[in-house]
């Protein structure tokens, strides 16, 4: 057994449900103005506020946990390391292999330098020019970085449609040729270009849902995080979970869904302590697949 990673990105403000058997966590490190905790087995009083060097080594075997961001942090991640046997934590470094920290001022610079030097590659006597390839000469090497991941999220969107059906070939071309001729230096921004993709990318991805369906469930405890079962296979957006289904209890109280398990047609709801009842009955809505 060894400990295995997870990592967990801090951009946006979220909160994400995992089920997984496993014997603790450990956390190197965390980026600075991280604001972060979990909630294990869907207990909230086991809510653990992440800092840096926190062990959660744990005897009784953990099923499940909920991660909730607070802060978003753009361009900054959380690695997570999950304890596989109990064992893990018996000859644990102060700093695991895995970790890599350093100076950030003197790494943004180092990356200045090269962004700013390198202007030509030769590649087997073949010249590859890195400006006036659609980028402004003053991008940074993180925006290219994102700038680059939305395009390959764009091309397996892409690779995935049927275009016997589902689109023209030669509109297509169109597109692409009238979008060749833009000089985007001068004409547009990388920002601007992000955010256009990002919509396709939404409009592709996130499903029409229309709740077509209720359910309805007795004695449940809704001043926790709670979890049924539906009779159907949901509709669900696995970018946004609240899409899926709502609950109501029979004061109108309502509640978020935070996860749904496709596999096991498990719907998953944050938590009312205050307004929340021991026994509520409540009625979920959702669209039936």
């Amino acid at each position: 057994m060894a400990l295995r990673k997870i990592v967990l990105p801090l951009d946006t403000k979220y909160t994400k449900h995992f089920k997984i058997d496993n014997y603790g966590f450990f956390i190197n490190s965390i980026p600075p103005g991280m604001e972060a905790y979990l909630v294990i087995n869907n207990d909230p009083s086991q809510q653990i506020l992440l800092e840096a060097q926190t062990k959660i080594p744990r005897e009784i075997l953990i099923k499940e946990f909920t991660f909730t961001n607070v802060n978003p942090l753009p361009n900054r991640v959380l690695t997570l390391y999950i304890a596989e046997s109990l064992y893990d934590f018996n000859d644990l470094p102060d700093t695991p292999t895995a970790g890599i920290e350093g100076n950030t001022v003197e790494t943004n610079t180092i990356l200045d330098q090269i962004n700013n030097k390198i202007n030509f590659i030769d590649t087997n006597n073949v010249v590859l020019q890195t400006d006036n390839i659609g980028l402004a000469k003053e991008s940074t090497l993180s925006s290219m970085i994102q700038y680059i991941d939305q395009i390959e999220a764009k091309l397996d969107t892409l690779n995935s449609k049927d275009f016997a059906t589902d689109t023209n070939l030669e509109s297509i071309k169109s597109k692409l040729d009238t979008l060749n001729l833009n000089d985007f230096a001068t004409n547009t921004k990388i920002n601007e270009l992000i955010a256009i993709n990002q919509n396709i990318l939404n409009t592709l991805k996130a499903p029409n849902i229309v709740f077509d369906t209720a359910e309805q469930f007795t004695n449940i405890n809704t001043t926790q995080d709670f979890t049924i079962t539906v009779t159907n296979d949901a509709v669900f957006d696995p970018n946004d979970y609240a899409k899926t289904a709502t609950a109501t209890d029979q004061n109108l109280v309502v509640y978020t869904c935070v996860y749904y398990n496709n596999l096991t047609k498990e719907l998953t709801f944050n938590a009312d302590p205050v307004n929340g009842n021991t026994t509520a009955t409540i009625t979920v809505n959702y669209m039936k697949a």
